[in-house]
């Protein structure tokens, strides 16, 4: 890989921890809600808006993130790297199992979400991932689309209901 390709990829790597963040903490809520351990309405505060971020600097400050090691920097480069040329073989360049199925499974995420096709999903191999998955498609494309019906899709309640929230206030 040359020298360009690296810091590129390096560069990008506060946004794929984010996304990965999100991802992760968005499938846990999702299992932790769907059990009654929580209420994911809870976590969100009234009136928030994307529009209100400036990007993954304001979740974590400079520096943060640079608390990844040689290996985890890798790895995420190389999912960074899938997801970019869109794919999926550079995953299977992992010899750790876990680290291959990381990388596919957020391939798969970001593709399904990126073409707004549930399908993909199927292909992720833990079914509480898969769920996660296609109600996040849904999601999307329910908002992106103007859609409400879509909404009824998803499987999580409160998912739902925050689905539907946010495409009556984009179709008033």
């Amino acid at each position: 890989m040359g020298q360009e390709k690296i810091k590129k990829i390096m560069e990008n790597k506060k946004i794929l921890v984010v996304v990965g963040v999100v991802v992760l903490l968005a499938v846990l809520g999702v299992v932790l809600n769907q059990r009654g351990f929580l209420d994911i309405s809870d976590l969100i505060p009234e009136n928030t808006s994307l529009e209100e971020s400036e990007g993954p600097e304001d979740i974590f400050p400079e520096g943060e993130l640079n608390g990844l090691s040689e290996e985890q920097e890798r790895i995420q480069a190389l999912i960074l790297e899938a997801a970019e040329k869109n794919d999926r073989s550079i995953c299977n360049s992992l010899e750790n199992e876990a680290e291959k199925e990381q990388c596919i499974t957020h391939f798969l995420f970001n593709q399904a979400v990126q073409e707004k096709d549930a399908s993909i999903c199927d292909e992720i191999e833990r079914e509480a991932q898969v769920q996660g998955c296609k109600d996040n498609v849904y999601f999307v494309r329910a908002v992106s689309e103007g859609d409400i019906e879509l909404c009824d899709n998803i499987e999580n309640q409160t998912i739902s209901e925050r689905c539907k929230e946010n495409v009556s206030r984009i179709i008033e």
